[in-house]
């Protein structure tokens, strides 16, 4: 019957062999690594250069780069000494963090959010009156564009023209207010696959 958890599986409790373990302090460590290096390079790759986006389809390039490079790395590490190569759910702890590395900063995830905190601004006209409908009815948080005293047009200028250093004051509120949006959605997201995850795949 689809659901019904028998007396043995509740009751049984596998010992695990360390070897197998998924989380283990070098893949934390490596995780982090590869998280600072997509959120790093990946913004750079899309704007600057346009050239192949490691972040972007369902299967990431960049995630199958490292998957790939790890392989590769295992054969070596197995040469030099068994113990040191990574286990098979050590690889796809790596595996599935770096898809996460991936698609956050990339065209998969949150790279259009900076844009388009200042793009209706920036694209607003004296015809379409975007800046008429929307300067009044948001809170000064909402953009780096806007502020207590009005519209900042300088700063608007300069994210797509360049020519002057970021202005970091204007641009911490709105990161921030809208990060907390952000998490919050990954947070339920993440609470709806562990909801899920069991129907799926322990009875289905």
């Amino acid at each position: 019957m689809i659901g019904q958890v028998t007396k043995e599986s509740t009751t049984s409790s596998p010992t695990l062999n360390p070897k197998s373990y998924a989380l283990t302090p070098r893949v934390i460590v490596l995780s982090l690594l590869l998280a600072l290096f997509f959120g790093y390079a990946n913004p750079h790759i899309d704007f600057l250069f346009s050239n192949t986006y490691l972040g972007s389809a369902h299967l990431p390039p960049g995630a199958i780069g490292v998957l790939l490079l790890l392989i590769v790395c295992n054969g070596l590490l197995h040469w030099i000494g068994p113990r040191l190569k990574f286990s098979r759910n050590e690889l796809l702890t790596v595996f599935i963090t770096t898809l996460f590395s991936c698609l956050v900063p990339g065209r998969g995830g949150e790279l259009f959010f900076i844009p388009n905190t200042v793009g209706a601004f920036y694209y607003a006209t004296p015809e379409n009156k975007w800046r008429d409908l929307m300067l009044p009815h948001l809170p000064h948080w909402f953009s780096p564009a806007q502020s207590s005293s009005g519209y900042n047009s300088d700063l608007v200028e300069a994210f797509y023209n360049g020519g002057q250093a970021v202005p970091w004051q204007a641009w911490l509120l709105p990161i921030a207010m809208w990060a907390i949006l952000i998490f919050s959605l990954y947070t339920m997201l993440g609470c709806l696959a562990v909801i899920l995850r069991a129907q799926w795949a322990d009875y289905e």
